[in-house]
């Protein structure tokens, strides 16, 4: 079996202003936003190394071109991965909620759950935290027929003011 948990950490929809503006950057928020979430993979499935996909950043300051937003503000994201071994039986479920689990222990709250055919997914936020976290788990199959799990969290910051606007 193979399973993927994704995390986003991000609570900006395009053209919404972050909740309250908390002064940080968005690399600063990705930076704030990544040690729980990556301790969360690294815990539920040990020994298994992890790989960063950089992401991107989207606008969501205010109006510029028709149903566009400028870049005043932005949020960003970035992914992280772990495939594991052909040896691991836990359900997704079961490693999903290891991983939520490990986050609400470290003062997450689940905000929504969600099953789809063999995807699980939690969003989760936390007090103080520029974002939110979304995990998600499903088992994945190898060309060889056999299935290992793969667990990912994707982050994405709130939307947050742009250092770099000169608009």
């Amino acid at each position: 079996m193979t399973l993927t948990l994704i995390g986003t950490i991000g609570g900006c929809s395009i053209g919404q202003g972050s909740k309250e503006d908390t002064g940080l950057t968005p690399e600063q928020a990705i930076a704030a936003l990544r040690a729980d979430p990556v301790a969360a993979l690294k815990a539920t499935m040990p020994g298994v190394e992890i790989d960063e996909d950089p992401g991107s950043d989207a606008n969501c300051g205010g109006p510029d071109f028709v149903d566009s937003r400028d870049a005043s503000k932005i949020y960003s994201a970035v992914s992280y991965e772990a495939v594991g071994d052909t040896s691991e039986h836990r359900s997704p479920s079961e490693l999903a909620n290891k991983a939520v689990d490990y986050l609400t222990d470290k003062g997450w709250k689940v905000k929504r759950r969600s099953h789809e055919g063999k995807e699980r997914s939690a969003t989760l936020s936390k007090h103080g935290v520029a974002g939110t976290a979304e995990l998600l788990a499903w088992p994945s199959r190898l060309r060889s027929g056999k299935d290992v799990p793969i667990l990912r969290a994707n982050l994405v910051t709130d939307c947050l003011r742009n250092p770099d606007w000169k608009g």
